[in-house]
């Protein structure tokens, strides 16, 4: 069975989201560093959200995250309702390579995502944003 929370897209919002995320899968046995991992990906999002589909009305408007988990994978969904935005080809590739005062500020979590998944996929449906993530059992 999944669990869908649906709060507002508020930052103050994130430590019960990550709370409630990491309890259902730890539940599910899920090693500490996938709960970790699963924990930044939603800061960064979450973060994403609200800063660029909501901007300013980020408070009023929905944040959805569904999680599913069985024997071989976990999936996670995040969903807004704010303007058309692909994290994944609308940010900037970090320069993870150049000197830190050097590097651009930005892009680094959607890196993250990246490292940690096996799978990212976005997609524009029924007037949201749609970023769905896989990470297989090793």
């Amino acid at each position: 069975m999944a669990l869908t929370i649906r709060i507002a897209t508020d930052i103050a919002a994130l430590p019960s989201l990550q709370e409630q995320v990491t309890e259902f899968l730890q539940a599910r046995q899920w090693d500490t560093s996938v709960t970790f991992q699963i924990e930044i990906a939603l800061d960064e999002l979450l973060t994403n959200v609200e800063k660029f589909a909501y901007g300013e009305s980020s408070g009023e408007r929905p944040f959805e995250v569904t999680v599913d988990s069985d024997d071989q994978a976990l999936t996670l969904v995040v969903a807004d309702e704010g303007g058309p935005f692909d994290p994944l080809t609308d940010s900037d590739e970090p320069d993870i390579d150049a000197a830190l005062e050097d590097r651009a500020i930005g892009g680094l979590g959607i890196f993250l995502i990246r490292q940690f998944m096996d799978e990212v996929h976005y997609a524009r449906e029924d007037g949201r944003n749609v970023l769905t993530m896989v990470k297989r059992r090793e």
